[in-house]
């Protein structure tokens, strides 16, 4: 259906009845956490009403902006950090959180970071690994983009430098394979060059570099903590899915609220994981499958390799953080409308 120039796609209708569908399933059948739930419905109800009235290439002008400023703030005040100078510090709890942040700038999670070591780069997020990943979604579109963009290089340098200063090892990954997504965009043999040489090379030096860091093998050593819960997160998160594959134990169930905690699952970190748990296997691969169509599709994915690398990196983004009930992340369930000529009138 076409009215007013927009595009109202019915396929969007048709993915919210059937979220919709699964949250009624609770509300009569269920015990489960009523405000939460309402609060995710309500939620994809208005990101279905946005994708009705905005297209891609507008959402990603307007992210990409939002981000360059939040990038420039945020390292202006980490740079500070770093020589000790903590500006408007306060010390905010957010349930079980406590987070030593101002306004504009999130510090640190405990107090002793802020006196002993070295401190990473939270924007204004919960934490680095959850910063990286709305910087490199934004790094991905100027990358395959660029000719749509204003002032690319200097976005890309303050968004990499952002990048670097998380010290997420995610985020460097993502990073790389980022780097092969357009080193390889639209590749030929029979166009191989020694430019091209030269990138592969400082490619691979790079991936030795990072794999060889110490942000990297820390990470994924089993005496480090975020490592030990990330794991736990994982394996038994996948038996609790076991348990209940088909239809889930219901959106924050106090059935699903037992389990994780008799499995010792705290943080439970694997975002396509939660949402398998709310409401079955089949429910979690649709949602992540169209995530990954409609995001490869706005980022303008020019070929199958392409989409198969930002499969690759958004598997790895909800595998180490719950974005699958976060907002950004939720309208990509959704496809963009399309803006058609103006004169345009209903057409079914």
């Amino acid at each position: 259906m076409i009215k007013n120039g927009i595009h109202l796609n019915r396929n969007n209708l048709l993915i919210f009845i059937i979220i919709l569908s699964c949250g009624l399933m609770d509300i009569f059948f269920r015990n489960v956490d009523l405000q939460s739930l309402f609060i995710y419905l309500i939620d994809y109800f208005v990101l279905l009403i946005f994708s009705f009235n905005i297209s891609s290439n507008d959402f990603w002008q307007k992210y990409i902006n939002i981000i360059f400023f939040i990038s420039i703030i945020n390292l202006v005040f980490y740079f500070l950090s770093q020589f000790k100078i903590f500006m408007f510090l306060k010390m905010y709890q957010i349930n079980n959180d406590f987070f030593f942040a101002n306004i504009f700038h999130v510090y640190s999670r405990s107090i002793e970071p802020l006196i002993n070591t070295n401190i990473r780069n939270f924007g204004i997020f919960w934490e680095p690994g959850a910063f990286q990943a709305f910087l490199n979604i934004a790094i991905i579109y100027i990358l395959l983009n660029r000719k749509k963009m204003n002032f690319v290089k200097t976005k890309l340098l303050f968004l990499i430098i952002s990048l670097i200063t998380t010290f997420s090892s995610t985020g460097y990954l993502i990073l790389c394979c980022t780097c092969i997504l357009v080193v390889f965009k639209d590749f030929d043999f029979k166009k191989v060059n020694g430019k091209f040489f030269l990138y592969v090379l400082f490619l691979l030096i790079c991936l030795i570099l990072l794999l060889n860091s110490s942000t990297i093998i820390d990470k994924f050593s089993n005496s480090n903590q975020s490592y030990i819960i990330r794991n736990n997160d994982f394996v038994n998160g996948w038996k609790i899915i076991l348990k209940h594959p088909m239809l889930g134990y219901g959106f924050n169930s106090d059935n699903l609220k037992f389990m994780l905690t008799s499995f010792g699952i705290t943080a439970n970190s694997v975002g396509i994981f939660i949402i398998m748990q709310f409401w079955g296997i089949l429910y979690g691969f649709f949602i992540f499958l169209l995530t990954w169509r409609n995001f490869e599709v706005s980022v303008n994915a020019a070929n199958l390799f392409q989409k198969c690398i930002i499969f690759c990196i958004l598997l790895m983004i909800f595998c180490t953080e719950s974005f699958l009930t976060k907002q950004i992340f939720m309208l990509f369930s959704y496809s963009f409308c399309q803006r058609l000529n103006r004169n345009t009138d209903i057409v079914s």
